[in-house]
């Protein structure tokens, strides 16, 4: 009889933050909280099927016909670049090597990035070993092409230690949510979208209305419509208000997950439109400060642009009194007119090397209270000293303020689990997931509660939900094959625990072992 594969407080710490709310790039305006009908964008929003007619989307070139300058400019642009297929100096293949194994290639899908940061390769995978995968994973590899080296690094976020295991010495795993934001923040092409990188409809929405609208004698200037030229049956994001401006960026710049109570290091990754939302800049200023008030989207953005002095100097500098902008935002206490940037927003450099600019403009010397993640951090910690009462009391209290903070509720789960108290450890898991779909922890947790309470059946569903999020997730295997050996699916018992071995070599002597 095999035992069950635990999950243990300390994988509250890597249990990951990917989710979010998927503006797919087809239902972008939709989802944005753009006037309904106001816009000619009739596509269903989480990447359904359009209702447009056929070539709706028309491509970056028909826009090129009467937009040739933007469109130059921003071709030339890191967006315009931002997915690739393999080739030349970039392998249609990745190595993925452990000591002692046999090298294996697997197939890489494309290439994303470009010459800021690096090149990774998107890999694809659907067995492994001969043995089927729940599904074909895209997974982000561990290495990456360094734009400056054009050498081999290692990606952000993963471990400088040598790998012990498959799933360790490929990459990072994307749930099928994340692979379809990643895909279309990246412009890989589409039905809809028959351009590669980030392209003019990305953005714009579709044009084949507009391609219409600017050929009819009533076209123009004066052409009237809602706001975002929508007389036009276009997007343009420089005549939206600014909240609504921001939702354009946001589809791609505001992170990967809903952030309770964030704190600036937790928003330098694509998440720069949260991050200026949080400051005191963007509040203040009526919210008239905007991605738009520094960036020209049709170019790349540089380190030391004149234009953001400017938008500083805009308000701090101003003489006329404006009732938008509070009384503190005169000049600058330390006396500088010039370089807001180096202070206000500094860059932070992540990995190796990558340099990564802090778009929560702030007086960075002032510290930040404890925010929602740390106190919850602290009864964890409380919890893994044996201290699970006083763990439990301290993290019940933060539910007023951490109601929507989804590790609040599985690391409650975890302690009300090892005191016994089953049933508010499956209320505390199942909150966490509504909040967090993709924590596969929570999942695994969710179905071993309901294996000790001879669930099978549910038991399954739920190990079968992590293996599905994350196909390279041992535990989450070896809890099918647990299930399925009570159920005397041996057939079925087999291929996990085949998988297992297969992601994790290290557990072939385990399972020997136990068969025996």
């Amino acid at each position: 009889m095999m035992r069950s594969c635990p999950v243990q407080y300390s994988r509250f710490r890597s249990t990951g933050r990917i989710v979010f709310t998927l503006l797919a790039a087809a239902g972008l305006f939709a989802a944005s909280g753009l006037e309904s009908g106001s816009l000619p964008v009739r596509v269903e929003a989480r990447g359904g099927a359009a209702t447009q007619p056929e070539n709706y989307y028309v491509g970056a070139e028909v826009c090129a016909s009467c937009h040739r300058t933007n469109f130059k400019l921003q071709s030339e642009s890191r967006h315009a670049a931002t997915w690739r297929l393999p080739g030349g100096e970039f392998s249609s293949t990745y190595p993925v090597e452990l000591a002692g194994l046999k090298p294996q290639a697997v197939s890489v899908r494309s290439i994303l990035g470009g010459d800021r940061f690096g090149f990774s390769s998107l890999v694809e995978l659907d067995t492994l070993n001969e043995t089927s995968l729940p599904r074909k994973t895209l997974i982000e590899a561990r290495m990456m092409v360094s734009a400056a080296t054009r050498r081999k690094t290692l990606s952000p976020g993963f471990s400088e230690e040598q790998p012990v295991s498959f799933a360790a010495a490929i990459g990072r795993v994307l749930s099928r949510r994340f692979a379809e934001k990643c895909e279309n923040c990246h412009g890989a092409p589409s039905p809809l979208f028959r351009d590669a990188g980030v392209r003019c409809e990305r953005c714009h929405g579709p044009g084949g209305l507009h391609v219409e609208a600017v050929k009819k004698p009533t076209a123009g200037p004066s052409a009237k419509g809602s706001p975002g030229s929508a007389g036009l049956q276009i997007i343009h994001p420089g005549k939206l208000g600014a909240d609504r401006q921001l939702e354009v960026c946001a589809q791609c710049h505001a992170g990967f997950s809903r952030l309770s109570d964030p704190r600036p290091d937790e928003l330098l990754i694509s998440n720069q439109v949260t991050a200026l939302r949080m400051s005191a800049c963007f509040i203040r200023s009526g919210k008239r400060l905007t991605c738009l008030t520094c960036h020209n989207p049709h170019t790349n953005a540089g380190h030391e642009d004149p234009v953001y002095d400017r938008a500083c100097s805009s308000c701090h500098e101003s003489a006329p009194q404006d009732d938008k902008i509070h009384p503190t935002a005169r000049k600058c206490a330390a006396g500088e007119t010039a370089g807001c940037v180096k202070c206000h927003m500094p860059v932070t450099r992540k990995g190796n090397n990558f340099a990564l600019v802090d778009h929560w403009i702030r007086v960075v010397e002032r510290p930040f209270p404890e925010n929602i993640r740390a106190m919850v951090a602290r009864g964890a910690a409380m919890a893994e000293r044996g201290q699970k009462p006083e763990a439990i009391r301290f993290l019940e209290a933060l539910i007023p303020q951490g109601q929507d903070e989804p590790s609040l509720h599985y690391t409650l789960g975890l302690a009300y689990e090892e005191t016994g108290k089953t049933e508010d450890a499956l209320r505390s898991y199942a909150k966490a997931v509504e909040l967090e779909p993709d924590m596969v922890a929570a999942h695994i947790n969710i179905g071993s509660l309901l294996m000790s309470l001879r669930k099978i059946d549910e038991a399954i569903l739920a190990f079968r939900k992590a293996a599905d999020i994350n196909p390279l997730e041992t535990a989450a295997h070896y809890n099918l094959a647990i299930a399925y050996e009570k159920k005397q699916d041996l057939q079925a018992m087999k291929h996990e625990l085949e998988l297992v071995a297969a992601i994790d070599p290290r557990m072939r002597k385990v399972l020997s072992g136990e068969r025996k």
